[in-house]
């Protein structure tokens, strides 16, 4: 099968490799669309440990061309999409109901090969049927919007509270529009400005924060206490963003986590006791919960966010792509295999 592989830290080969085998419990899928992710990039540039030659990506849409011999919930010819993050079920987290923190957590793209190719397998269990009324875009859009529902979940908020994002990457962009369609009043922002215009289109409002990290905190906490935001997201991931919206948080309100920087924040521990701030961490999604509550809302027409994916490519472009992502203003591209 041909197949996307990194080869190194920054670089990607097109190559024919060996087309999988599912085992008992698994199906194969031929794949035929997938969308990029901010951490197929980070696997791109080698900022997460991998073994190379490596296959990323982890959105994915597809059919079923054969299936294990244990499987009875799948046929040949099904469409499905892929839920990337498959749990133990055996560890300390996994037994305590927790299996988003899984210890031997098997991740499509990360630690087992992924879904720029051509074929994946995967186990039954992870894989949804889509009905035809949803487009293969927005299939393949389902997991990362999983991500942007569950931390709407675990923040235990409703649309009478008012929400702030901070950064809107793939995931932040996301959550704002979902957050839009559910009747939130959100506010947002970013240092691009064509990622505000995108939430400005979708009905947020835009605060303008730039300059020194002091200078940030400054202007979000007026902005945000003027507002009365009730929830701030953290969807950058870079170490100062964590400490710009724990600092600059109004009194009583609570900032989930959604970033995912590997380098130390800071925050001051008196600061957050007594203004009440509470911070909260959301880790992709529960299974399966989550990702059947996001398929229900696609399979109802009440979100669609496939515009999003604001350009299609295919597997042979994939490399240069990769390469020059930064230098393009998507917030989703979309790969058709």
């Amino acid at each position: 099968m041909k197949a996307a592989l990194i080869t190194a830290p920054g670089q990607m080969e097109i190559r024919e490799t060996e087309k999988p085998s599912p085992k008992s419990d698994e199906i194969l899928i031929r794949l035929s669309q997938v969308s990029i992710c901010g951490s197929d990039l980070s696997v791109f540039h080698g900022h997460r440990p991998i073994d190379y030659p490596h296959i990323a990506g982890h959105e994915a849409v597809g059919f079923v061309e054969a299936i294990g011999s244990m499987v009875q919930n799948h046929k040949i010819g099904d469409r499905v999409v892929v839920e990337p993050n498959i749990p133990c079920g055996q560890c300390r987290p996994c037994r305590k109901g927790k299996a988003i923190h899984c210890d031997q957590k098997r991740v499509i793209g990360l630690n087992q090969p992924g879904c720029f190719a051509e074929y994946v397998c995967v186990p039954a269990e992870f894989c949804w049927k889509i009905p035809e009324n949803i487009s293969e875009t927005n299939a393949a859009l389902i997991e990362p919007v999983s991500v942007a529902y569950h931390a709407l979940a675990v923040a235990k908020t409703n649309p009478e509270q008012k929400i702030a994002i901070l950064g809107l990457g793939g995931i932040g962009l996301l959550l704002c529009y979902l957050a839009r369609k559910m009747g939130y009043e959100v506010w947002v922002n970013d240092l691009m400005d064509f990622k505000k215009e995108l939430a400005r289109q979708m009905g947020a409002h835009i605060i303008e924060a730039s300059g020194s990290t002091e200078e940030q905190i400054t202007a979000l906490q007026k902005a945000w206490n003027e507002a009365d935001i009730d929830v701030v997201f953290e969807c950058a991931g870079s170490a100062v963003t964590p400490t710009i919206a724990i600092a600059a948080a109004p009194k009583g309100s609570q900032v989930v986590l959604l970033g995912l920087s590997d380098k130390p924040s800071e925050f001051q521990a008196l600061h957050v006791v007594r203004n009440g701030i509470q911070i909260t961490p959301s880790l992709i999604y529960d299974h399966p919960d989550d990702f059947k509550a996001v398929l229900q809302l696609m399979a109802d027409e009440k979100i669609d966010p496939s515009y999003l994916a604001s350009k299609m490519t295919t597997l042979d472009e994939l490399p240069m792509v990769m390469k020059n992502f930064n230098e393009e203003k998507h917030c989703k591209i979309a790969v058709k295999i």
